[in-house]
């Protein structure tokens, strides 16, 4: 079983993201710089990784149910995905949002219209880099992503809803000071 990462992210200014950003300072009061969002595809097929490339051009060709490359840019690997650049003098803090259940109705979807027997599984998420200042601690990321994360009330939390989606903090203690977490390609 071999695992891909698609990377899909929006070619104009991301409103959502440049919302959650607004948010993020004013009401929360936070400290970051900038957010980004990213559309993050994990597939498991079977065909090995030189079959990697093969599947993810037959995807693109085929569908728009992943990427549509009218509108989204794309980066893809078998590793998990760096960071995100941002402004000079900041750390990324990457928090990863699953909706629960949307990469099962999806690849329920793409294999009634499309086929593709050879991708066993498929999830979806959010992918959200938030940009502190490098002088940020990890103690105090660590508090500023509790705040930032989790929907408990309206003055707490913004990126994920524990009804219906589940989260996941990347490490930003040993990758986010620059050090890349994997190949993707673009």
């Amino acid at each position: 079983m071999t695992r891909i990462h698609l990377l899909a992210r929006s070619k104009i200014p991301d409103l959502v993201a440049a919302t959650a950003l607004r948010t993020l300072r004013a009401p929360l009061e936070l400290p970051i710089e900038a957010a980004q969002r990213e559309i993050l595809w994990i597939l498991d097929h079977e065909g090995g990784s030189e079959g990697s490339a093969a599947l993810v051009e037959r995807l693109l060709q085929a569908t728009t149910l992943l990427v549509n490359s009218a509108s989204q840019t794309l980066r893809w690997g078998g590793e998990p995905p760096p960071a995100l650049p941002g402004p000079p003098g900041c750390r990324p803090l990457r928090v990863e949002i699953a909706e629960r259940g949307a990469g099962r109705r999806t690849l329920e979807r793409l294999r009634a219209a499309y086929g593709f027997p050879e991708i066993r599984h498929l999830g979806r998420s959010l992918l959200w880099t938030l940009h502190v200042p490098e002088t940020t601690s990890d103690t105090d990321c660590d508090a500023l992503l509790e705040r930032a994360v989790l929907t408990t009330r309206r003055s707490r939390g913004l990126l994920a809803n524990p009804h219906y989606q589940d989260h996941r903090i990347l490490d930003h203690r040993t990758r986010a000071r620059g050090e890349p977490g994997g190949a993707m390609r673009p």
